[in-house]
């Protein structure tokens, strides 16, 4: 049998078995598993030549009691238990190592037994084991097994980390207290024992597991029995002379064991571990034990602050000792490692937020301290930082961000502090040591400036908000900014790093300065020399320069408006941009080194200059003869593109190579993209008003654009750029644009691919041309041709996503269902309050609103989307009908054209299918959840705003019938129309969720 299954396992880890013979390996390894006689003959193949099983075969041999265990009785429970005892005996006194997996799963396999046996079926389950441990006290192999067996125990009883259901954490509840009561001070005796000698020998595994178990158990024993002179004495000894990082984890579970502020405060003296921490010279230690001690040296200071803020009269004892502790906390946070630095953060944090409370925290020369060393702990270390590592700047910057809030911790708790501090700092390192400091001195500055300036902005200081422009560390800032943009050398900025922060700096502080400094031209022309230079805009490193002319265009956006007049300077400025920054070039996606698709964002980030350019253009004191002159200069060379690329318009469809087509159709979209965002730039204030030669020019470039979409109508990113350089257009042009608005309509709404996100972005652009010319004659004669066509096209796209409700078979096409739905129901809302209701009931459009009416109807009843928002939006419609509808007219008096066409029978279509949704829906809600309280709400206006804008008489009695067709008794239809007359608004709503939550139960 023991041949049989040997092999058994054998073929089936085996890489090399054929498949055949691998699966009846298995099949007779799970029938071995699952018989009694199979665990009887593992155990006893165990028992018999365990010494001589391999590791393979022994595992397995475990794994079959493991999965009997459960299963066993009393009697052969206690069985197995003696039988391990046993094995693990016999193994100790032949001095046989088993490898270091095999005797975690012999251990792990006796905890599961103990836990099984120990409450009744062998309470002398750890008597044994510390019996025989004292009798083979010789033995480390015994040690060994002893202290495997005790952290396996602790995972199963102890560990707070393993979820475990009620059933077991009762059952290890029980077994602790029994510990206690039977085994713990003789436990923590051995402990002591195993750990002297281990020591001692320097037998590093067990006094390593030693100090394992003793962190683990601690946690629910006795504290007292572990802090006894012998056990601190010899952790200290552990400390000072083997530098283990287990005794630093060891003291910290026992300083951190919960115990009354007194009891903790006793324990912390008695320890007087800042002496010991002391007294180790740093410079010997390698990095693990450091960063180990510094965790320790955080959890006791952490501990101290806990004392602090739960008793108040311990407050100054502590406060001596934590002075000390502060000294360790100073040193590992200023070590050049950050990782080590890192770890005292928590105590760093926890005591600045305590100090707001406890004002005795607030020691002078202590904050004086902490801040020069948080100050120093933000620099670069330019020696052996690699700023190619994005990932560790990146990692930097965050690590930075937690030492500014400590910073900014202290300026709130002592400002004279910080106000005299930053200043010094910033002046230091930015301007006084421009000849001879490194890169990253200078950049601690500039960091340094950013931060003073964020911290007045925010008003950390606490100053009345009244005075924080004008207030003394704001004027410090605004001179340091002149002396900044003014005084320094460019070549000072010759540094990735200051550069960027040169130019945030200015994105930051401008917008604070005084009007006086804003309106200052020179100055202003001297921060555009600096956008403009080759540490700018026009920086060889592209993270430098990307970022830049963002940067630039959110400085452009700040300027105020008129100040600058030199139309040379720009003219240059737009020539040179023109020859390098400004030229479109698509690029299509790359695949990186994940084989994902990526796009290249030079064409986004590029498209900030031209926002930028169209601003400064429009906002420059010249004549407009010398603005269109520089539009020109802009625009031609993008039209001359766009004229080049006409050409493959006429190619025969396969004639151009595939890549070839998707760039021309990609560099279209870019050109059109970049004529429309310089449109965005150029309307950079909503009053103002542009000349004829302006206006033309952008006419010019709208109807250049219809040409391209009508040579590529078929192209969805030709459609898409043209719909938005045509949603650019309309605030410069107003009433110019309707003409070209209608060829591009035309064009777009005939076209016969549109896709869901198209339409819906399609009808979200007509939204906006409502709301521009809603009183225009001319656009609502365009609108009244396009309306049907446009509902039709929608109806027809919802139909074709009618079958699908399946948000887990199909999430992106019930995301795009619900979306358009809701497209549909804001686009009915915009023609509503925008007073063009008319346009439903024209002689072209009236016989498209009944089959309107019913897909809103519809969309109420949707229920199986599960979208209460959808349902609420599409009520929402329904009232704002019944609102504008009376007697087949509209009523609405701001609608130009309401007198012109009637619709019958509109009124008592919305009364008869209304009252039906108000009294169904409710009922065939799922539950009456918050949301659906909400829906329920809207039916309640529903119906209020159907009596209020009907006949009352005529009304009621319509909904009286109504009910009683549908079986309703007198008392409750009565009371009902009693009630929807009689209480507004506000009251009708929670009478109608109380009428229907009793009726739905």
């Amino acid at each position: 049998m023991e041949q049989q299954i040997n092999q058994a396992v054998g073929i089936a880890l085996s890489r090399d078995s054929e498949p055949g013979l691998k699966q009846q390996a298995i099949e007779f390894i799970n029938q071995i598993k699952s018989t009694k006689d199979g665990y009887k003959s593992c155990v006893n193949i165990l028992l018999t030549n365990g010494s001589a099983v391999n590791d393979e075969f022994k595992f397995f041999i475990f794994q079959v009691i493991d999965e009997n265990l459960s299963s066993l009785s009393q009697e052969e429970s206690y069985e197995i238990d003696q039988q391990l005892f046993s094995y693990v005996s016999q193994l100790i006194y032949s001095k046989k190592q088993d490898s270091s997996f095999i005797k975690n799963k012999t251990t792990e396999i006796l905890s599961k037994v103990f836990c099984k046996n120990y409450m009744t079926i062998n309470p002398n389950f750890l008597k044994n084991w510390l019996s025989f441990v004292k009798d083979n006290e010789s033995s480390e192999l015994a040690y060994d097994y002893y202290l495997r067996l005790m952290i396996s125990i602790h995972e199963e009883i102890g560990d707070k980390l393993i979820m475990r259901n009620d059933f077991l954490n009762e059952r290890n509840s029980y077994i602790k207290d029994k510990i206690r009561i039977d085994d713990m001070p003789a436990l923590v005796e051995s402990w002591y024992k195993i750990l002297e000698i281990s020591y001692t020998n320097y037998n590093e595994t067990n006094m390593n597991n030693s100090l394992i178990v003793i962190g683990q158990y601690v946690n629910w024993m006795e504290i007292s029995l572990f802090i006894n002179k012998n056990y601190l004495e010899l952790f200290n000894s552990i400390l000072v002379n083997k530098l283990s990082n287990k005794v630093c984890s060891t003291i910290a579970e026992i300083v951190c064991k919960k115990m009354k502020p007194e009891k903790k405060f006793e324990l912390l003296s008695l320890l007087n571990l800042s002496n010991v921490i002391s007294n180790l010279d740093n410079s010997k230690l390698d990095l693990d034990f450091l960063e180990n001690l510094a965790k320790l040296t955080n959890a006791v200071a952490l501990e101290m602050c806990y004392i602090i803020e739960n008793s108040a009269n311990l407050t100054q004892d502590i406060l001596n000792h934590l002075l000390n502790y502060w000294q360790l906390i100073f040193n590992f946070l200023s070590n050049d490692y950050d990782e080590i630095s890192l770890q005292v953060f928590p105590f760093i944090q926890n005591y600045l937020t305590l100090s707001k409370k406890t004002p005795t925290l607030v020691i002078k020369e202590l904050y004086e301290n902490l801040l020069d060393r948080v100050i120093l702990k933000m620099k670069f270390d330019s020696e052996s930082f690699d700023l190619e590592d994005e990932e560790a700047v990146e990692e930097f910057q965050e690590f930075r961000g937690k030492l500014k809030f400590f910073q900014e911790s202290i300026a709130g708790l002592l400002p004279d502090l910080y106000l005299n501090a930053l200043p010094i700092i910033i002046n230091k390192f930015v301007f006084e040591e421009t000849n001879n400091s490194s890169w990253d001195s200078f950049e601690l500055g500039l960091y340094e400036l950013t931060s003073f300036n964020d911290s007045i902005k925010n008003n950390l200081i606490n100053q009345p908000k009244s005075e924080i422009a004008t207030s003394k560390p704001m004027g410090i800032i605004s001179n340091f900014f002149f002396k900044l943009i003014n005084e320094l050398p460019i070549n000072k900025f010759n540094h990735e790093l200051n550069q960027l922060s040169l130019f945030e700096i200015i994105i930051k502080i401008y917008p604070n300065l005084n009007n006086e400094l804003r309106s200052n031209l020179e100055f202003n022309s001297k921060i555009l020399e600096l956008f403009i230079s080759n540490i700018g805009i026009f920086n060889p490193a592209d993270k430098v320069k990307l970022r830049c002319w963002y940067l630039f265009f959110r400085f452009v956006k700040t300027i105020k408006p008129h100040l600058l007049s030199d139309e040379g300077f720009l003219s240059q400025f737009i020539l040179n941009l023109n020859s390098d920054l400004l030229v479109i070039k698509a690029e299509l996606p790359k695949k990186d080194d994940e084989s994902e698709l990526v796009e290249s964002s030079n064409f986004n980030n590029q498209l900030y200059l031209f926002e930028s350019i169209g601003s400064l253009i429009s906002m420059f004191n010249i004549s407009e003869e010398s603005k269109l002159k520089l539009v020109d200069m802009l625009l031609q060379p993008i039209f001359n593109d766009l004229e080049n690329l006409l050409k493959f318009k006429d190619k025969p469809e396969g004639q151009v190579p595939d890549q070839e087509t998707q760039l021309v159709h990609l560099q279209i979209h870019h050109d059109l993209m970049a004529i429309g965002t310089f449109a965005r730039g150029y309307h950079f204030e909503s009053k103002n008003k542009y000349s004829v030669i302006i206006v033309q020019k952008f006419l010019n470039c709208c109807q250049i654009i219809i040409i391209i979409l009508q040579s590529f109508d078929k192209i969805l990113m030709v459609r898409e750029s043209s719909r938005f350089a045509f949603a650019r257009f309309i605030p410069i042009l107003q009433d110019n644009i309707i003409n070209e608005l209608n060829k591009l309509v035309t064009v777009i709404l005939s076209s016969n691919n549109l896709k869901t996100s198209e339409l819906m972005e399609f009808v979200a652009f007509l939204n906006q041309i409502i709301h521009s010319y809603k009183d225009n004659e001319n656009i609502y004669n365009l609108l009244n041709n396009l309306l049907t066509p446009l509902l039709n096209k929608v109806f027809e796209m919802i139909d074709s996503l009618h079958s699908i409700t399946s948000t887990n078979e199909y999430p992106d096409l019930v995301r795009d269902k619900i979306s358009l739905k809701k497209t549909l129901l804001t686009f009915v809302s915009t023609v509503i309050t925008n007073h063009q209701t008319s346009l439903l009931i024209t002689e072209t459009n009236k016989l498209i609103l009944p089959t309107l009416i019913d897909k809103i109807f519809g969309i109420c009843y949707e229920l199986d989307l599960d979208d209460p928002v959808l349902t609420r939006l599409a009520i929402t419609q329904l009232i704002n009908m019944a609102t504008v509808f009376q007697d087949g007219h509209i009523k609405d008096k701001n609608d130009k054209f309401s007198s012109v066409n009637s619709i019958e029978g509109i009124d008592s279509y919305l009364i008869s299918n209304s009252t039906r949704l108000v009294f169904e829906l409710p009922f065939k809600l799922k539950e009456l959840n918050a949301q659906n309280k909400y829906v329920l709400q809207e039916l309640s206006l529903l119906m209020k705003t159907m009596q209020a804008e009907n006949n009352n008489e005529g009304f009621i009695n319509s909904l009286l019938s109504f009910l009683t067709e549908n079986g309703i008794s007198e008392e409750i239809k009565v009371g009902f129309c009693k009630n929807l007359v009689e209480l507004d608004a506000k009251q009708f709503k929670k009478y109608f969720i109380a009428f229907v939550t009793e009726l739905r139960r």
